[in-house]
């Protein structure tokens, strides 16, 4: 959200001044933030996502006046039910959610499938779509590939990754890259799983990997810093990006998207939401029932095998690299300027 924020506050144009506010980690902090918020001088706040610690205080700035823009990216009680938090918490959320949703004078989400999901819940409002964005400029086909030299990747090896926060969904038993290990021992043995990032889904992936026989094809740098990203994708021949048929996968977008599209890259991905719009004949999309879906796991296994056997479909990725124009940060930024005059207009 910072880097997002960051990237907005920049790209606002002319006659747009952005002062940028952390979540509170501490009770000080939590009172510094309210205290903040309640005597800047702004015309609007704009609140990224429905934590009660950065909507609460807009709220009540909102009741002396100021205008509140909302910004959604998940479903947030829909997600919290779906990794098994317990119910109280989930109807906590979920009511401060649907009051954000209602309350906010404008109302933003990072996906066009969270507009639907938002008509779908009684939301019928107006909803302006902000997605992800990508600097076109560092995310690129031609991003250099270096990554694979220091992984030791062999030249001849195919390497099909996803990079993310794998942080383990206990009910659902998954994280981002759990589909590519259960691939593995069925795909031919040059087919290694590069899975970039830190979270506590790692160690359950690398365990998995271990039973599986295949640990040797399983690459997990850990945490990769964001401008070194592009250097990642440029070592990968394909991606994946599996999101869940529910509200919480139909909404997202996810940062990753952008950046695959940007750099060309082969998505092989769930029939899911946003890349129903945005893998097309730059990818491959797979039919996904949601949690260890062995049907989705052998779609997997299908399209990795016809990647290994002809290596050229992955220049279709490079198809992609004219969707992701519509997810330039420069566009998204006079998008977000567009929805700051629209809040403002309506308070006079």
């Amino acid at each position: 959200m910072d880097q997002r924020a960051r990237a907005l506050a920049a790209r606002a144009g002319p006659g747009v001044d952005v002062e940028l506010a952390h979540r509170p980690v501490t009770p000080q902090g939590a009172r510094a933030l309210v205290a903040r918020v309640l005597t800047a001088r702004v015309d609007a706040v704009y609140v990224f996502d429905t934590n009660p610690r950065e909507l609460a205080p807009a709220v009540l700035r909102r009741l002396r006046g100021t205008p509140l823009v909302l910004e959604a990216g998940d479903a947030v009680a829909a997600h919290m039910r779906a990794i098994g938090a317990g119910r109280a918490r989930v109807a906590w959320r979920g009511a401060f959610e649907r009051g954000g949703w209602h309350g906010a004078d404008v109302l933003v989400v990072r996906g066009e499938g969270f507009r639907d999901v938002l008509s779908e819940l009684g939301v019928t409002r107006p909803v302006h779509v902000l997605p992800d964005g990508v600097d076109l400029g560092r995310f690129r086909p031609d991003a250099p590939t270096r990554f694979r030299r220091r992984v030791g990747l062999s030249e001849d090896a195919v390497a099909i990754g996803v990079v993310g926060s794998i942080v383990w969904n206990p009910r659902a038993q998954t994280a981002y890259g759990w589909e590519l290990v259960e691939a593995l021992p069925l795909v031919p043995p040059r087919v290694h799983a590069v899975v970039v990032g830190e979270g506590d889904g790692v160690a359950h992936l690398r365990a998995r990997a271990a039973e599986l026989g295949v640990a040797d094809r399983l690459v997990t740098p850990g945490r990769v810093p964001h401008d070194l990203v592009p250097d990642v994708l440029g070592g990968l021949d394909a991606v994946t990006w599996t999101q869940t048929p529910d509200a919480v996968g139909r909404c997202r977008t996810t940062m990753k998207l952008p950046e695959y599209l940007a750099c060309g890259k082969y998505v092989l991905a769930s029939d899911v939401g946003e890349a129903r719009r945005c893998v097309t004949a730059n990818g491959y999309r797979i039919p996904y029932a949601g949690g260890r879906d062995p049907a989705y796991v052998s779609g997997l296994v299908d399209a990795i095998r016809a990647l290994a056997a002809d290596p050229s479909l992955a220049a279709r990725g490079l198809l992609g690299v004219a969707t992701a124009r519509r997810f330039a940060w420069e566009r998204i930024g006079a998008g977000f300027a567009g929805v700051l005059h629209e809040a403002v207009a309506r308070a006079r």
